[in-house]
Formats: structure tokens, sequence, C-alpha cells
């Protein structure tokens, strides 16, 4: 008996739907995503493990200071080295981020800097914050022109460049140590990175 209510309810219910015509209408629902792309650079002055905010990239920038003698070793230090932190924001593909450089010049001189100074390439985890360097990412200044990083190396991390001066012990290929001999005076450069396409 109940059985037959429910197919009996069921009948009815079909019957009053088919006998509303049941039309329909189409709406149309659209969005026009735009092209994002673009690049915030965050520049870090670092002493010791502490990291603090640059923000003022072409006027003061990375300034390392007047270098000052190691009591110890006949060499010139400073006692902070640079994070330049790069964050990609695209939904494009296939884009690279390009490091270039101008020479570490002496004002009014040709005497340089650019084989003085280590530069590391590193990716950093967007959720952990882990470093890992980038293939080929520990180079001279010198050899630090034209380096370019793929999309496919920052998969869910950013960019960071570290910038340091020779130390004595541990540099990269083709960096030495900054020496009283070196000429005095105000030495400047320029880095540049650029987001293609």
């Amino acid at each position: 008996m109940r059985k037959t209510i429910m197919t009996s309810i069921l009948f009815l219910t079909l019957v009053a739907v088919a006998s509303l015509g049941m039309a329909a209408t189409n709406v149309r629902i659209a969005a026009t995503i735009g092209d994002v792309h673009q690049m915030d650079v965050i520049l870090s002055k670092v002493i010791g493990t502490v990291f603090n905010s640059v923000t003022d990239l072409t006027g003061i920038g990375m300034d390392f200071g007047t270098l000052t003698k190691d009591p110890t070793f006949n060499i010139l230090r400073s006692t902070a080295f640079f994070a330049l932190d790069a964050f990609v924001t695209s939904n494009k593909t296939g884009w690279t981020v390009t490091h270039t450089r101008t020479d570490f010049v002496r004002g009014g001189g040709t005497e340089t800097l650019n084989g003085n100074v280590n530069v590391t390439f590193v990716k950093v985890d967007n959720t952990t914050s882990t470093e890992t360097q980038l293939s080929s990412g520990y180079v001279s200044y010198q050899n630090s022109n034209n380096k370019v990083i793929n999309q496919a190396d920052l998969t869910n991390a950013h960019l960071r460049i570290y910038y340091g001066l020779a130390n004595g012990s541990g540099d990269a290929a083709g960096v030495s140590v900054i020496t009283p001999s070196q000429a005095s005076g105000l030495y400047t450069g320029t880095v540049t990175l650029t987001l293609s396409p």
C-alpha cells in the first residue's frame, strides 16, 4: 500500500511538472581576465641575520659603506651584505627574469670591484621560506651579467639574490678579497632585473 501511494505521488508530481510547459531561457555569463604581469622588488641590508628594508633603491641602494681593515687579515670588509627579493605575479607562461649589471667602478677611474663581490641566486619557497641555490647560482659580480632565471626555476617560489663582498673563504670562483692597496674612492654601479616577455 505504501509503495502504491509513493508511486502515485511521484506520478502526480511528474504530471504537474509536465503541465507547466518547461520553457527554458539561456542567460549569458562572461568575465574577461586581463594580462597580469608584474614584478615587485624588495631590497634588504643584512647585518648578521637581521634583514633591514632599504626603501630608496636608486639613491641609497646597496651601499656597503666605508670598508674597514680586518684587524687579523690584511683585507677590507663591510659589516653588511644585501638581499634583493623579486616577486613575480603573472598569468603568462614562459616568462624570465634577467639580471644585468654595470661595472662596479670607481668614480673618475677605471678600477672596479667586479671581481670582489659574491652574487648568489636562490629560490625561496613561498610556503616554507626554504632557500635553494639555483643551478650555477654562485658567481662573481663580474659573471652575473645577463643571468637568466626561468619561470620553471621559481615554481611556488620567488627569486632572492644575495650580494656580499669577498671574505677570503668560500668565495665564488673568480672572486678575490679587497686589499688596502685598492685605489680609494667611491665605487658605484647598477643592477637591473628585467621581467620578460
